[in-house]
C-alpha cells in the first residue's frame, strides 16, 4: 500500500535563500516600525478602517484637528510602504514553508496562505485608498467607509494566520540552517518501505552510502532476517494471542509444554545437541496482549538483571516454580489490595482533572482574543447585546465567497479538462472559500457565540445560591461547566467499562429485555457524553468570549473566580502557564499508561534470584536492544503492537491501524517503516525513554481501551477516553522519523568493525506535547507524524499470526485464547483476511470441529448443562500456500473444552454462574486462584494436543496422523 510520507523529493534550502528571507523580514520590521506611529494618533487608523459606517467614521473624525488629519495622510502613505514589505517577507517564508517544510500535509497550507498574504496586501492597498477617501470627506463617505471595512476584515483574517506561521517558518529554517551547518551532513530522504523476498537482502544491513534506496534497504533486511538455526522444512513460528491475563495464563501452560516436549526430527535444530524442545526449535515467538505479558515475562527471566548476561537454561514456569507461584500471586496485577485500588481511582481523578484544566486554559487563551476583536469590531461599550452586523460586514462575506465561486467557474470554463490552470484556479477557489468561511465565523457565529455566553452566565449565575449579582457571575458559571464536564466524562467511563447483563435466552422475545435495554444504553452513552462534552466546552467558550467581549482588552472584571482582574495580566498569566505544560507536560506521561505499565510490572518483570522470584529494579530499564535479545534456548521475540493511522493511503477504510512490532534488531512495520532497535532507542528521551522498552512493549500491546483502537475505533468513544484520560495508548517516535533523524548524523560503513554512529535527536523528541492530546481528541493520526499512537496489537491483529506469515514460516503454532466464539472463530478468520490481503497468503483449515456442539458424551462428574458447550476437537490442521508457490503447515490450538478436558477443568466450568469459561471477558483482569489454575492446566492440556497433531503429521509430508504436510499441500 501507499504511503502519504514525505517522497524525498524536496530541494534542499541553501544558506543564501534562507539569509535572503531573514533580510526581508528586517526590512518589513523596519517598515512596520516606521508606520507605527499612524496606530497612536486619535482617532488611529485602525479604528477607521473597522468603522463600517460613516456615521461612526464621523463621530471619530468629529473635532480632529488638522493636525491629526495631516497624521492620519501621513500614515497611509507610510501604510502604502508597508504593504510591499510586509507581503514579500511574509509571502516568502509561507512558500519556503511550501517547499521546505518536513511534511506534505504542512507544506500544503503553507503554499497556500503564500498567495493569501498576496490578497491581503492588494486588500490592504484598496483599503488605504477608501480611507483617503473618507478622511478627506470628513467622515461622511458611506462608500469608503463600508469599502474600508469590507477589505481590513479579510485583510486581518489572513494576517492573522500568516504573520505567525511566517515567523515559525523562519525561526525553523534558521535552526535546521545552523545545525546542518555544525554537522556537516545531508538529510536521508524516505521513501516507501515495501516488502522485499529474500533473495533480494544485502549481505549487510544498509548506510547512508548505499544512495536513496537506503529506507528501502532497511524493509529488504528487516523482512528477511535470518532466523536461528532450524530444520530442513524451514523456520517453526510459534504466536501467542491476546487476551490480558486469560490469555497470559493459558499461554504459561502452553510454555510449560513447549519447554519440556522434544521437536520431532522434521523440525528440530541439527546444530543443537540433544533433543532440543519445541520452544529452543522455533525461529519466532509473536506474540500480542496477554500473550506478550507471558512471553516477555519470560524473556526477562532469561536475561540476568543487568541485561548483559544470559541465564542458563532460563526458566521457563515449569508447575511449581518460583516464578509460576508468583504470576499466582499476583493474578489482579492492576490492584491486589485496598491501598493499590485507591491509588488506581486517584490516578483516574487526577487524569480528569488535569485535563479539565489544560482544556480551560485552551479555552481561555483562545477565546479573549476573540473577545477582544468582537468588543473593537462592533464598538462596544460594556453591553454584548448591543452587537450589529453591518452592510460592510455582510459586504466582507460577500466578496471573499463571491470570489471562490467565480475562481471555480473560471476554472471549469476555461481551465481545460485537466490543465495546469484548471488546478491552480480551483485551489484558488478553496482558498477564497476558506477565507470567506472565516470572515463569516468573525462577523456572525462569534457575536453569536458571544451573546449565548452571555446570556449562559446570566442564567446560571441566578441559579447560584448567595449571589448578588447573578450576571457578573462568569467565573462561577465556568467553573459549574467544567466541573459538570469532568464528572460526566468519568461517569461515562465507569458505565462503558461495566460489563452489560448477559442476554436472555429466549429466541424470539416480544418485547427488548432489559439486557438488551441496558446494552443499547451503554452503546449510546459514549455517543450522548461525546456530544454533552462537545456542547459544553463551546459554552465554555462562550462564557470566555464574552467576558472579553464585554471588557475590551484594557477592562477588568471578575476572572476565574477572582475579582478586580485586569484582562491582559489574566490572559499572560493563562498564557504562561499553558506554554509551561506544552514545553514541560508529556500528555502520555499523565495518562493511565504509565499506571498500568507499573503494574504490570509488578506481576510479569520477574527475576528469580537464590531460588525466589521478585519484581525486577525499576532503576534498570529492560531496553529492547539488550533485554529482547534471543537466548540460545529461545525464539526470537516478536511483541505486536497496532500503529493508528487515519490517513487513507495508509489504512484501508475500517482497519484505521496497520502492523507494529518490536524487536531487539528492528522497530516497526511494512507501511510505518523500520528502524533500527538502537536507533529508535536513541532518539527517546525524558518521558518516552521508558516506554521504548520492552516492559514498554508488553503494556502497549495490551493497551486495549485508548483514544484510537483500530478497526474497533468509534469517534465518540475514542474522543470521550482522550478527554477523561482513561487511555493506555502511547506516543512513540515513528520510525520513517527515526531513519530521517539518522541522516542527520554521519555513520562510518559496518564493514570496518567500527560502531554505527546513532541518529541525531534532539531535546523535542521525547516529548509527546499538548497537540498530540488534541489529536486523539479529533481521531488525527497521519503516517507523516514524527510520533505515532501505538494500542493494543488486537486493534490490528490478535493472534500475532500475520507476522509469522510475513516471514515464511513452514510450521506455525497457534495458540489462540482470545475469548471469542468458537462457532464462528472471528480471531483467526481475521488475520486470515489479513494474510490475503497484504501478503497474498492462502490457508486452508477446518474450523467446523471447534464449534460446540451436543455431543451425547459426558465425562464422570460433570453437569448436563455442560454438553452443548463441548466441541470436537481443540487442535484443527491446515495448509499454507505463500505468494511464492511455497508452502506451510498451521496448527490452531483453540481454548476449548472438549471430552478429554482435565476434569477439574471441567469442574471449574460447570461451577462458574455465568457461562463463560474458558472465554471469560477480557475486562475480567482480576483473576483468583481457580481462574489461574483452570486456564493453565487448559493451556497445559491443549499445548499437549497440538505438538501431537505436529509430530503425527510431519511438515515434510511423512506421517499418517490428523496433521497434513507440506508436500501433501503441494500434491493439491
Amino acid at each position: 500500500m501507499a504511503g502519504t510520507a514525505d517522497d524525498g523529493a524536496r530541494p534542499r534550502p541553501s544558506a543564501w535563500t534562507v539569509a535572503a528571507g531573514v533580510a526581508l523580514a528586517t526590512v518589513a520590521v523596519v517598515a512596520f516600525a516606521f508606520a507605527l506611529d499612524a496606530g497612536t494618533t486619535d482617532p488611529s487608523v485602525v479604528e477607521l478602517q473597522i468603522a463600517g459606517e460613516s456615521d461612526r467614521a464621523e463621530d471619530l473624525l468629529d473635532g480632529a484637528g488638522a493636525g491629526v488629519v495631516a497624521d492620519l495622510r501621513a500614515g497611509l502613505r507610510r501604510d502604502d510602504l508597508l504593504v510591499p514589505a510586509y507581503v514579500a517577507a511574509v509571502g516568502f517564508w509561507c512558500w519556503y514553508g511550501g517547499r521546505h517544510l518536513r511534511t506534505r500535509r504542512a507544506r500544503r497550507p503553507a503554499a497556500l496562505m503564500a498567495w493569501a498574504v498576496a490578497v491581503a496586501g492588494l486588500a490592504d492597498l484598496v483599503e488605504n485608498r477608501a480611507l483617503r477617501a473618507l478622511v478627506d470627506a470628513g467622515g461622511s463617505n458611506d462608500a469608503a467607509a463600508v469599502v474600508a471595512t469590507a477589505a481590513a476584515i479579510p485583510k486581518w483574517t489572513i494576517l492573522v494566520v500568516a504573520v505567525p506561521l511566517a515567523a515559525a517558518i523562519m525561526l525553523n529554517a534558521v535552526l535546521r540552517l545552523g545545525r546542518r551547518r555544525l554537522r556537516r551532513t545531508a538529510r536521508a530522504p524516505l521513501s516507501r518501505l515495501p516488502s522485499f523476498p529474500a533473495s533480494e537482502v544485502p549481505e549487510r544491513p544498509p548506510t547512508p552510502a548505499d544512495g536513496v534506496d537506503g529506507a528501502d534497504q532497511f524493509a529488504r533486511h528487516m523482512l528477511a532476517t535470518p532466523p536461528k538455526a532450524t530444520g530442513p522444512a524451514g523456520p517453526l513460528g510459534v504466536c501467542f494471542s491476546g487476551g490480558g491475563i486469560r490469555s497470559a495464563t493459558f499461554n504459561m501452560g502452553v510454555l510449560q509444554v513447549l519447554s519440556a516436549t522434544p521437536a520431532p526430527p522434521g523440525l528440530a535444530d541439527p546444530e543443537a545437541d540433544g533433543d532440543p524442545s519445541f520452544l529452543r526449535s522455533a525461529a519466532y515467538l509473536s506474540c500480542v496482549s496477554g500473550g506478550a505479558y507471558i512471553a516477555g515475562a519470560l524473556q526477562m527471566l532469561s536475561r540476568d538483571p543487568s541485561g548483559d548476561g544470559i541465564v542458563v537454561p532460563p526458566p521457563v514456569f515449569a508447575p511449581g516454580s518460583p516464578e509460576e507461584h508468583r504470576l499466582r500471586l499476583h493474578g489482579r496485577y492492576i490492584a491486589d489490595t485496598a491501598a493499590e485500588w485507591a491509588s488506581a481511582v486517584a490516578r483516574v481523578l487526577a487524569g480528569v482533572a488535569l485535563n479539565v484544566l489544560v482544556f480551560a486554559l485552551v479555552l481561555f487563551v483562545v477565546g479573549r482574543p476573540l473577545g477582544w476583536v468582537q468588543h473593537d469590531l462592533f464598538h462596544l461599550s460594556g453591553d454584548v447585546d448591543d452587537m450589529r452586523t453591518t452592510g460592510a460586514m455582510w459586504a466582507a462575506v460577500a466578496w471573499t465567497l463571491g470570489g471562490a465561486v467565480v475562481l471555480y467557474l473560471l476554472g471549469t470554463l476555461w481551465g481545460g479538462a485537466d490543465g495546469a490552470w484548471r488546478r491552480r484556479l480551483e485551489r484558488a477557489g478553496l482558498g477564497f472559500l476558506v477565507l470567506g468561511l472565516a470572515v463569516l465565523a468573525t462577523v456572525w457565529l462569534l457575536p453569536l457565540l458571544t451573546r449565548l455566553g452571555a446570556d449562559l452566565v446570566t442564567s446560571v449565575g441566578r441559579m447560584l445560591p448567595g449571589v448578588d449579582d447573578p450576571a457578573g457571575n462568569e467565573s462561577g458559571a465556568s467553573v459549574l461547566v467544567v466541573t459538570g464536564a469532568g464528572s460526566l466524562a468519568t461517569v461515562a467511563l465507569a458505565v462503558i467499562n461495566r460489563p452489560a447483563p448477559p442476554p436472555e435466552t429466549d429466541a424470539e422475545p416480544r418485547f427488548p429485555t432489559l439486557g438488551k435495554l441496558w446494552s443499547w444504553f451503554v452503546r449510546a452513552l459514549p455517543y450522548i457524553a461525546g456530544l454533552l462534552l462537545a456542547v459544553v466546552a463551546a459554552l465554555v467558550l462562550a462564557v470566555f468570549t464574552s467576558q472579553a467581549a464585554g471588557r475590551g482588552i484594557r477592562g477588568q472584571g471578575t476572572i476565574f473566580g477572582i475579582g478586580g482582574r485586569r484582562e491582559l495580566p489574566a490572559f499572560a498569566a493563562a498564557a504562561g502557564g499553558l506554554a509551561l505544560v506544552y514545553l514541560t507536560g508529556d500528555q502520555t506521561r499523565w495518562s493511565l499508561a504509565p499506571f498500568y505499565k507499573r503494574r504490570l510490572g509488578s506481576a510479569f518483570a520477574v527475576q528469580v534470584r537464590d531460588g525466589v522470584a521478585g519484581e525486577r529494579e525499576w532503576s534498570g530499564p529492560t531496553t529492547l536492544s539488550r533485554f529482547a535479545q534471543p537466548h540460545p534456548a529461545l525464539p526470537e521475540l516478536l511483541v505486536c503492537a497496532a500503529a493508528n493511522l487515519s490517513d487513507p493511503e495508509a489504512a484501508p477504510p475500517g482497519r484505521r491501524a496497520q502492523s507494529f512490532v518490536f524487536g531487539a534488531t528492528w522497530v516497526g512495520g511494512p507501511e510505518v517503516g523500520w528502524a533500527r532497535t538502537t536507533d529508535f532507542e536513541a532518539v527517546l528521551r525524558g518521558p518516552s525513554a521508558s516506554d521504548g522498552t520492552l516492559l514498554g512493549a508488553m503494556a502497549i500491546s495490551g493497551a486495549a481501551f485508548a483514544s484510537a483502537m483500530g478497526r474497533h475505533s468509534k469517534g465518540a468513544v475514542n474522543a470521550l477516553l482522550a478527554a477523561s484520560n482513561a487511555r493506555l495508548g502511547v506516543w512513540l517516535p515513528s520510525p520513517r522519523y527515526v531513519a530521517e533523524l539518522r541522516g542527520l548524523r554521519p555513520e562510518p560503513p559496518y564493514d570496518d568493525g567500527a560502531p554505527a554512529a546513532l541518529p541525531y535527536a534532539g531535546a523535542w523528541t521525547g516529548y509527546r506535547r499538548l497537540p498530540y492530546l488534541l489529536k486523539e481528541l479529533t481521531g488525527a493520526y497521519t503516517l507523516d507524524d514524527r510520533f505515532v499512537y501505538l494500542s493494543d496489537g488486537g486493534h490490528y491483529e490478535n493472534l500475532g499470526l500475520v507476522e509469522l506469515l510475513r516471514r515464511q514460516c513452514r510450521m506455525i503454532l497457534c495458540f489462540d485464547a482470545s475469548g471469542d466464539d468458537l462457532v464462528s472463530c472471528g480471531t483467526f478468520v481475521e488475520a486470515l483476511t489479513l494474510a490475503r490481503e497484504e501478503l497474498g497468503v492462502e490457508v486452508s483449515i477446518d474450523l467446523s470441529p471447534l464449534a460446540p456442539n451436543a455431543t451425547g458424551e459426558r465425562p464422570p462428574g460433570v453437569l448436563t448443562k455442560l454438553d452443548t458447550r463441548l466441541s470436537t476437537r481443540s487442535v484443527v490442521c491446515g495448509l499454507v500456500r505463500y505468494a511464492d508457490g511455497t508452502a506451510g503447515r498451521l496448527v490452531l490450538a483453540k481454548a476449548s473444552l472438549t471430552t478429554t478436558t482435565p476434569a477439574t477443568v471441567l469442574a471449574h466450568a460447570a461451577r462458574q454462574a455465568k457461562a463463560t469459561f474458558p472465554n471469560d471477558s477480557t475486562g475480567d483482569q482480576f483473576f483468583d486462584h481457580t481462574q489461574f489454575e483452570a486456564y493453565a492446566l487448559l493451556g497445559h492440556h491443549i499445548a499437549t494436543q497440538a505438538v501431537a497433531a505436529v509430530e503425527a503429521g510431519q511438515p515434510d509430508g511423512t506421517g499418517d496422523g490428523p496433521g497434513v504436510g507440506a508436500a501433501q499441500f503441494e500434491r493439491a
